[in-house]
């Protein structure tokens, strides 16, 4: 906050770009994944994330706070969509009840990330003295992601070569707005969970500095 010289809740801010968007985005980037496949849709979306985090290296850079916001609304774009891409992907690969568990493992997987970007981010600033820094790592860390995406979408080309009847299964099926309807109770419990859930943990991870 002191670099950019920021108040609290102008920092706030960058979450809150991020966040607002991503009420309805996840829903128009299934929309987008349906119509253009998953993998051009995943590597869209990873090429959202890189530019979003080199026009925030751009704007530490710079000192430029209103870029900033900027860098977290592109990044915003390809974020949480990412999430959808990722669910798509293990529905194709796993079958019945080991779907839960790749979910699961794949859960783990991505709050690991976070805890270690959460980890190893600021003693990266401690060790070089520059914000900058941990951006340079973010960005080659999605530039390998995007590279891991490409091979991903060549295993599924091969994947479905091999068992063409498994994409057509797949791909039968249109998903269509009126269809919310008919989601039963179950459905809109869990999602009553989540968000709850989510507002009860965020709310103070957004302002956790003020509490150390």
């Amino acid at each position: 906050m002191k670099y950019l010289n920021v108040d609290e809740l102008s920092y706030n801010l960058l979450y809150s770009v991020y966040s607002i968007p991503n009420i309805l985005l996840p829903f128009i980037g299934g929309i987008f994944l349906d119509s253009f496949g998953i993998w051009l849709g995943t590597f869209v979306l990873c090429v959202f994330n890189l530019v979003g985090m080199a026009t925030f290296y751009i704007a530490i850079a710079g000192k430029s706070f209103g870029m900033t916001v900027f860098s977290r609304v592109i990044s915003g774009i390809g974020g949480e969509s990412l999430e959808v891409a990722q669910g798509s992907v293990l529905n194709n690969w796993f079958r019945g009840r080991e779907l839960s568990t790749a979910i699961g493992l794949s859960m783990c997987i991505s709050r690991s990330g976070s805890s270690f970007n959460s980890f190893i981010t600021p003693h990266v600033y401690q060790w070089t003295e520059s914000l900058t820094a941990p951006v340079i790592i973010g960005i080659i860390v999605m530039t390998v992601c995007i590279i891991m995406s490409m091979i991903a979408a060549k295993m599924e080309k091969e994947r479905t070569r091999i068992d063409p009847n498994d994409q057509a299964e797949h791909g039968s099926e249109k998903i269509q707005i009126s269809d919310l309807k008919k989601m039963n109770k179950g459905v809109w419990l869990m999602l009553g969970i989540a968000v709850t859930g989510y507002m009860a943990f965020f709310s103070f991870v957004d302002i956790l500095n003020k509490y150390q």
